[in-house]
């Protein structure tokens, strides 16, 4: 837990508050936009458990770390690239 807050602390450290809901990545999936200086910081994760994926143009992604701030590898597919989405959220960098 305290990694978790830690990560959160770091990665919120970079943005502006507060968060916008975000409903871009579909079902099953909850969102919230932070605005940062050129980029927005997104929290997801899946609002069941359920293991998800989400898909958004390699020219928009900029990193990605789970809850405990290891960075997040994502698969490409063509021109975009997909994220794996659990009950733990990761944090999404990416351009607006």
């Amino acid at each position: 837990a305290f990694t978790a807050m830690k990560v959160a602390i770091e990665r919120l450290n970079e943005v502006r508050i507060p968060p916008q809901p975000f409903t871009g990545y579909g079902s099953g999936i909850e969102a919230y936009r932070f605005s940062g200086n050129g980029f927005v910081l997104d929290v997801i994760w899946s609002v069941d458990g359920t293991q998800r994926q989400i898909n958004l143009p390699s020219s928009m992604f900029i990193a990605a770390y789970t809850r405990d701030g290891n960075s997040i590898t994502p698969i490409s597919s063509g021109s975009n690239v997909v994220l794996n989405v659990g009950f733990e959220n990761i944090y999404l960098k990416r351009k607006p």
